[in-house]
This record gives C-alpha cells, structure tokens and sequence, in this order.
C-alpha cells in the first residue's frame, strides 16, 4: 500500500518558507596588478589641459683634448635635441542607478548592501580598464623575445636584455625589475625551483606551500588576466619603472548620490593616462595562448 504525503515538490511546495543570504557578493574583477608599478609625473604637475608632456634630455658625448690643442678654439659641444613624450588623458565612467521602487522593496539593511556593492564594482571597473590600457602599451616594446613559456634561461635572458638596454636605469645593486605575466604561465614560473626558493621560509609563508611567490632574482612577479592576447601569443613584460608613466587628471571616485526623477543615480569617474616613456626600459616577453 503506497503512503501517501505531502512532498515539498508538489503539495508541499506553497508551505516551505525561502532564506536569502545576507550579504551580496561581488563577482571578480581584474585587480590593477600593472599600471600600480609605473613611474608618476614629478614636480609642480596640474593634471590639466588635453596633453601631458615628459621632456627627456638625450645622452652626450665626452670628447677628448688634446694636449696641444687650443682649448678656447676647438672645444666640441654636444647639440643633442631635448626630446618630449605625450600622455593622452582617458575620461572614464561607470554609473548605476536604483530606482525607487526598487529602494522601497529592497529596504534596509539590504539596499545599502547592495549599494556598497556596486560602488566596489564600478571602481573595479575603473581599476580594470587602467591595467587593461597599460598592459596594450607591452605590444609596442622594440625588445621581444620568445615566444616561450616560462623557464629558468630564458627569464634569465629576458632579465640580462633589460638590464643591458636600461643601462644606468637598472643597478643591479639596487633598482627592481617588474615582470608581470598571464595567468597561463603560472605552471611554468612555480615550476622553477630557484624561483619559488628564492625566499622560502619554514613554515606555512613558504613559496611552495602557498603556491605563488613574488620576489626572486632582484624582480617582482605578478600575474595579470589583463595582459593582452595579439596573433595567439600573450604579451607579457618586463620593465623598471622607469619605462612606463601614469598620471591622473581625476583619481578614481565615487560622486555622491544624486536624486533624478524615481532614481538615485550614483557616478564613478576618473580621467587618466598611461603612456611609454623610455622604450630601452622594457622587454616583451611573448609567451604561447
């Protein structure tokens, strides 16, 4: 004899009571791993007007006298041209609105929940879009090597190239070299021993206990989804600091929130520029999709 019930899929299903979690997550966003270790503009700078220039002063040249020769007649002097890089600003945006009824629905503490969290989502956005833009800057590197996925030599190489190009710009003593690399290489940069030893501790800070490491061989390494796919190789980098600038017209903020209409509309804003300053700075390291 079949026992008959009611089930919470059928006769049952008006009954059953729903719970909702109390925060709202926010999805992932592309971090600014790349543009935060770009030089910034230096001295009384207002970020104003539609460009900002960098001026660089080229090398000279030392030249010898000669021990008979007339030093207030044949002097050389060096006529080097003094050089200047522009920087384009790039006015960005990212809005939400929540209309009233939907406020009034929601309540609180719920709408100021999900208020704070599209505001970290809108300056994601912004963060995003500032990596996105500085990582397309690696594509224009006249030093390319590979392609070739991560290893020992030819990371070694990648870092001999750098320090040969920048010359004085990389002491080996003391300047740091930056290279950032798609999240694709990580199975390859973990697999080099010197690499993920390079600051082990004995406990749980260990490289190979934590699975990623971030100083070794006088560089940083961050991964970085934003790093950009051309032609099926990735175009990752390595640089001083000195290679790339950013500057702000408007850091990233947050307007307060203004009443329109049946909305409250909210206003994420920022105006920036990424720009290559000295090209010897950096080397492209392109590595397979």
């Amino acid at each position: 004899m079949a026992i008959l019930g009611i089930v919470p899929g059928t006769e049952g299903v008006l009954a059953l009571k729903s719970r909702w979690d109390a925060m709202f997550r926010t999805k992932a966003n592309e971090e600014m791993a790349i543009a935060q270790d770009f030089d910034t503009p230096t001295g009384d700078v207002t970020m104003e007007g539609d460009f900002l220039y960098v001026r660089i002063i080229p090398t000279s040249t030392a030249y010898v006298l000669a021990t008979t020769a007339e030093a207030q007649d044949t002097l050389t002097y060096n006529e080097s041209t003094v050089t200047r890089v522009s920087l384009t600003p790039r006015f960005i945006y990212s809005p939400f609105a929540i209309p009233d009824h939907m406020r009034s629905r929601l309540g609180d503490p719920d709408i100021g929940k999900l208020e704070t969290g599209l505001r970290i989502q809108c300056l994601s956005a912004i963060d995003a879009d500032v990596d996105t833009q500085a990582a397309t800057l690696f594509q224009s590197i006249s030093t390319v090597k590979g392609p070739f996925n991560a290893d020992l030599a030819n990371i070694l190489d990648v870092k001999t190239a750098l320090q040969t190009n920048a010359k004085e710009h990389v002491k080996q003593s003391s300047s740091v070299v930056h290279l950032k690399y798609h999240p694709s290489q990580i199975r390859f940069l973990n697999a080099i021993a010197q690499f993920a030893n390079a600051d082990a501790r004995g406990d749980a800070e260990n490289p190979n206990v934590k699975g990623f490491f971030i100083k070794a061989q006088g560089m940083t390494f961050n991964e970085c989804g934003a790093v950009t796919l051309s032609g099926a190789t990735y175009y990752n980098c390595a640089f001083a600091r000195s290679a790339f600038m950013l500057a702000w017209w408007t850091k990233p903020k947050v307007k307060p929130p203004q009443d329109f209409e049946l909305a409250k509309l909210f206003h994420t804003e920022a105006d920036y520029a990424v720009g290559e300053i000295f090209d010897e700075d950096a080397v492209a390291w392109r590595s397979a999709q």
